[in-house]
C-alpha cells in the first residue's frame, strides 16, 4: 500500500503528471484568470519542449554523472572479498515473447548485462537486488537471478529479493554479503543514480567501488538543430533525472 501511494505521489509531481495537472488548472482558471491561464499554458509548453530536447537532457544529467568508470586495474586484480552488486531497475509484465510471465525492464536487463560482464571476468560473485514492489510472485531479484545464469551464463548468484528502494537494496544487500563473509561491493546502476547509491551503500559498513553504467551521453548522430528537436526517448530520459535529483535529496534529507 505504501509503495502505492508513493508511485501515485510520483505520478503526479513529475512530468507528464505535473503538466497534465497545470494544463487543467489553466482550463479551469482561463475564464476568470485568463493571464495565469496563459502563464500556466506557457510554462507547460516551453518546459515541456526543453525536457523534450537531448541537448538540454545531456546537461542536466552531467552534474550526476561525476563518478567514472570502474577502473582496470580493479577489474584485472579485483579483491579477494568481493562481491559484484547489481540494483534492480524495474520489470516488464506479463511478457507475451516470455508466455506472458514477467521479466526484467530494460534498465534492469543493461544493468544486469554490465554486471555479468564483470563477475565473469573478475570471477566474482554476483548479487541481484530488488523485491516485489507490488506484491507480485517473483522477486525482481529473481527474476534478474534467472537471466544472469540462463543468458549471462553466471555460475554464481546470490538473490537479495526483499528490497523496495534504494536504501534497502544497500541494507538488505550488505546484509546478505555479512553473512557470508564478504565485505566488499563493486555497485553497479546508472551512472545518474550512482551518486545516491554509493553514499547509501558506503554506510553499510562495506568497502565500496562504484561501477557505474549507462550514462546520458551527447548523440554523436544529431548535428545541426537535430539536437535541439523534441523526442520521446529525451523527455524520458529527462523526467529520469529530475526523479534522481528529488531522490537524493529527499535521501539526503532523510537519512
Amino acid at each position: 500500500m505504501q509503495e502505492l501511494i508513493i508511485k501515485t505521489i510520483e505520478a503526479i509531481i513529475f512530468p507528464p503528471g505535473i503538466f497534465i495537472v497545470l494544463l487543467v488548472l489553466g482550463v479551469l482558471l482561463f475564464k476568470n484568470f485568463a493571464k495565469i491561464s496563459y502563464g500556466l499554458i506557457i510554462f507547460v509548453t516551453v518546459s515541456l519542449s526543453v525536457l523534450s530536447t537531448s541537448q538540454f537532457t545531456y546537461y542536466l544529467a552531467k552534474p550526476l554523472q561525476q563518478i567514472f568508470v570502474l577502473n582496470n586495474s580493479i577489474i584485472d586484480h579485483p579483491p579477494k572479498d568481493a562481491a559484484i552488486v547489481v540494483l534492480g531497475g524495474g520489470r516488464h509484465y506479463h511478457a507475451p515473447e516470455y508466455h506472458g510471465d514477467d521479466t526484467i525492464s530494460m534498465f534492469s536487463l543493461a544493468r544486469l548485462r554490465y554486471g555479468a560482464q564483470l563477475a565473469n571476468k573478475m570471477h566474482l560473485p554476483l548479487v541481484v537486488s530488488g523485491g516485489k514492489a507490488f506484491k507480485e510472485q517473483v522477486s525482481e531479484g529473481q527474476l534478474m537471478a534467472e537471466s544472469a545464469k540462463k543468458d549471462f551464463h553466471v555460475k554464481t548468484v546470490w538473490v537479495e529479493g526483499n528490497s523496495l528502494n534504494t536504501m534497502q537494496n544497500a541494507l538488505y544487500s550488505a546484509k546478505l554479503l555479512k553473512e557470508k563473509n564478504i565485505h566488499t561491493a563493486v555497485v553497479v546502476t546508472n551512472a545518474m543514480h550512482m551518486d545516491r547509491a554509493l553514499w547509501l551503500f558506503n554506510k553499510t559498513g562495506l568497502k565500496v567501488f562504484a561501477a557505474p553504467m549507462g550514462y546520458v551521453t551527447k548523440e554523436a548522430g544529431k548535428q545541426g538543430i537535430l539536437p535541439y528537436l523534441p523526442s520521446a526517448i529525451s523527455f524520458m530520459r529527462s523526467v529520469m533525472v529530475l526523479h534522481e535529483y528529488v531522490g537524493a535529496l529527499w535521501y539526503r534529507l532523510r537519512y
